[in-house]
């Protein structure tokens, strides 16, 4: 979820539930004048096609290679609590769009992620938005780049037997948005969640996660406001190539006059080849203060051992 830019915070994945279901922290959206989004639109799906021609070129090159152990964190909010085998890098990127039908809001980002094994237990995560658009119907919109974020997952226990895997993953939202607030939170988020997975049956998995963000306000005091999130994934597999899926999310936003935010999602992940899938998700808003509609599409890379 939080990349959590996801799980995309996500869970980075940038993390604001409200802007797009990936993420788990807010950012407000500006208007737009009708007929200016073309070409940030285009060139969000240039920037797209140039890192899926890249990860098909590098997949199809290691398709004859062992198949490796791993999981990917797209496209759900819920991250998986399995870490990246040691010397191993994942690549997940894709294209993310969110709509509000109250202002005739849209927002249009291409997250991408960067995980890498440190170790056995520990893996670190780089996050980055190198293209980001908002807009609203009235004003014209805003274009540049997103917020970064860095963390790390750390396994607690494997999940052997009836035991649930479990992890801990910390990290923190970097703050290099070029336009702020419409597409960063212009202060660093930290976040803390752990990550819960289950398989009852060798073809359902269940996942969970559940902790809290810290917010940072603006104002003369800089404060920071503490924001719990949960969410639940049923992932199952079918041919052992398809893995689709459905999700509940809720986050506490503790704003003055605002509500929760609730998601819940359809998706899935078909894998290519053992290095190399493709997704898509569907998430629609559960309250008035959620996006009504968030679409995302992208794929994963598997490199090294």
């Amino acid at each position: 979820m939080i990349a959590h830019t996801g799980g995309d915070l996500s869970r980075c994945e940038a993390n604001r539930p409200e802007v797009r279901a990936d993420t788990a922290l807010g950012a407000a959206r500006p208007p737009r004048a009708a007929g200016t989004g073309r070409r940030p639109r285009r060139l969000a799906l240039a920037c797209l096609a140039a890192i899926c021609a890249l990860g098909l070129a590098a997949g199809a090159a290691g398709a004859q290679a062992a198949e490796p152990e791993w999981t990917s964190d797209r496209p759900s909010i819920t991250n998986s609590p399995a870490v990246l085998p040691p010397s191993a890098l994942a690549l997940e990127a894709g294209l993310s769009y969110t709509g509000v039908r109250v202002g005739s809001r849209d927002v249009l980002t291409v997250p991408i992620k960067l995980r890498y094994g440190i170790a056995e237990r520990v893996e670190l995560q780089l996050g980055w938005e190198p293209f980001g658009y908002a807009d609203a119907a009235g004003r014209p919109g805003i274009a540049g780049l997103g917020d970064g974020l860095v963390g790390g997952r750390f396994s607690i226990a494997d999940g052997e037997g009836a035991l649930p895997a479990l992890a801990l993953e910390l990290g923190t939202e970097l703050p290099a948005a070029t336009r702020r607030p419409e597409l960063g939170s212009g202060k660093p988020n930290p976040f803390a969640f752990l990550s819960l997975e289950l398989a009852p049956l060798g073809w359902a998995t269940l996942g969970l996660n559940a902790g809290v963000v810290l917010e940072g306000r603006r104002g003369e005091h800089r404060t920071f406001v503490a924001q719990e999130f949960v969410s639940g994934l049923l992932t199952l597999e079918v041919a052992g190539t398809f893995y689709p899926f459905a999700e509940l999310a809720w986050f506490a936003t503790h704003r003055d006059g605002d509500g929760d935010v609730a998601l819940a999602g359809l998706g899935g992940v078909y894998r290519l080849t053992p290095r190399l899938s493709v997704d898509a998700a569907l998430f629609l808003g559960l309250t008035s203060e959620s996006p009504d509609l968030t679409l995302s599409a992208g794929f994963a890379l598997l490199f090294g051992p």
